[in-house]
């Protein structure tokens, strides 16, 4: 079994890694070897995973390069909406640097409060729920808009889909949220906030509390009128007007 100690120093040296690998994106490797005094074919080698740095070169890393981390243009960058409003949020769920790296903004907004688990909904919360309740250390809950076969009991929620007369229903297994949980709901994106009222009302009816809505990405503020009965704070990386 790893120790906690050496878990933590593991994840650390992995963050290093996750945070060049995104700078990668818009700097060359001659300018990371200049901002990070390191060679260049060193640095190749920590952005192909073929080895990671020591703590010390770690913490180096972090230190150089969190200047230039301008996460919240990255999340923007990521997504794109077409003339008819739809989202193509592709590149972002599956940048998982940069998902990582986002996760860590989340831990430290919520650093010191009582969370038991995270809540996302399928399909697009997973990559980022996984993640986050990973690094938490936290027990994840998935809710799903399909019941499935083996699991006879649920806690259920249903919501109209905008503007169109679509009804969608989420599901979780009862007894995955139980009575004084204390929750967190991911999600990638959110822009009318039907589906995270949903999930709050699906928490609530399972006698757990809701800390908090964390999301990559939100768009607009219809969201905050959907929500504002419920007095829920949220927390996003990145908002689009």
């Amino acid at each position: 079994m790893v120790k906690p100690a050496r878990y933590a120093d593991i994840k650390r040296r992995m963050a290093a890694v996750s945070l060049l690998t995104l700078i990668k994106e818009e700097k060359t490797y001659r300018e990371l070897s200049e901002i990070l005094d390191l060679p260049i074919n060193v640095i190749h080698r920590y952005v192909k995973r073929q080895v990671l740095p020591t703590t010390k070169r770690a913490r180096q890393i972090i230190r150089k390069l969190s200047p230039y981390l301008r996460i919240e243009e990255y999340v923007k960058n990521l997504v794109s909406i077409d003339e008819n409003g739809y989202i193509d949020n592709s590149r972002l769920v599956s940048n998982i640097n940069l998902l990582r790296l986002a996760t860590y903004k989340i831990i430290e907004k919520y650093e010191g409060m009582r969370i038991t688990k995270i809540v996302a909904s399928a399909v697009d919360g997973v990559p980022f729920g996984t993640l986050l309740a990973n690094e938490m250390e936290r027990g994840l809950v998935i809710a799903k808009t399909e019941k499935e076969a083996g699991v006879h009991d649920f806690y259920e929620e249903s919501y109209i889909l905008g503007n169109s007369a679509v009804v969608k229903t989420l599901y979780v297994p009862r007894g995955s949220i139980r009575k004084g949980d204390s929750i967190v709901i991911v999600d990638d994106i959110m822009r009318e906030g039907l589906a995270q009222l949903a999930l709050v009302r699906l928490v609530k009816k399972a006698k757990a509390s809701v800390r908090g809505i964390a999301v990559l990405l939100t768009i607009g503020s219809k969201w905050r009128r959907t929500l504002g009965k419920e007095e829920v704070e949220v927390y996003s990386i990145a908002h689009l007007e």
